[in-house]
């Protein structure tokens, strides 16, 4: 299910656990999230093993783990816009419920920072 990211909140949360239990024969539903914006990455962990998200959608933040990320895989940073794919929970760590969004893989979208901070600078001149 491909969604923008303005969809991603409570109401879907709830509707999604509508659908529950999941298990063999009744997978979780997985999720497409476009058109979020990175406003923290860090790495987490005891041996820095999984990334946790800081993602924007406009006003709102709303958080992102990927557990067991590789570690050799290039991370975003501050400003970059990123597509998601993931399942959405409810995250209770804390003690204050937050959604969240266990991420399966994301990618840079076309118009992030990174990208262009990748291409050798003939090649920038060429892009716009």
């Amino acid at each position: 299910l491909v969604l923008p990211a303005r969809l991603v909140d409570w109401t879907l949360a709830e509707q999604l656990e509508r659908l529950a239990p999941f298990g063999p024969g009744h997978v979780e539903p997985v999720l497409a999230v476009t058109g979020m914006v990175v406003a923290d990455v860090r790495r987490v962990g005891p041996k820095a093993q999984h990334v946790a998200l800081r993602l924007r959608r406009g006003l709102e933040t709303f958080d992102a783990i990927a557990f067991g990320l590789d570690g050799d895989r290039p991370l975003p940073i501050a400003g970059d816009a990123v597509d998601l794919v993931g399942t959405l929970e409810r995250d209770t760590f804390g003690g204050m419920p937050r959604l969240r969004l266990r991420l399966i893989d994301f990618a840079l979208t076309d118009a992030s920072p990174l990208l262009a901070r990748r291409l050798p600078p003939a090649e920038l001149a060429h892009a716009g």
